[in-house]
């Protein structure tokens, strides 16, 4: 009953699932977390190293679940992306996130913890 029920969310969607694409979506996800998109709304870029952790996190857990069951290819696939991953979130956290308005941003941090704040060298 699982094999027809992936059958018609594959054709509902109109594309196959892949390995890489589930890497991917992860891997995009954190990226967009790591300053790589702006608020709809405000038009600022925001950062959440949390969720940009959470997501990496995740694609370590696949890579070491999938140990011995994944083609060449693909495991090179998951390590360049969890490198690559890594490295812009050492960059992400070493850097002050880029904004497209400063409007807002004052010189010192702020000491209110109640609501996560993007980090500020």
């Amino acid at each position: 009953m699982s094999k027809e029920n992936e059958h018609i969310i594959e054709n509902s969607v109109g594309t196959n699932v892949t390995f890489e694409g589930l890497v991917s979506e992860y891997a995009g996800t954190a990226m967009a977390y790591l300053g790589g998109m702006q608020d709809p709304e405000t038009k600022k870029v925001f950062v959440d190293l949390s969720i940009a952790k959470r997501m990496i996190d995740t694609i370590e857990l696949l890579k070491e679940k999938t140990e011995g069951n994944l083609t060449m290819p693909e495991k090179n696939f998951m390590e360049n992306t969890l490198y690559n991953l890594r490295m812009s979130f050492v960059n992400s956290a070493n850097n002050s996130p880029p904004s497209v308005e400063n409007s807002d941003s004052e010189d010192s941090p702020s000491s209110d913890d109640s609501e996560p704040q993007p980090q500020q060298s």
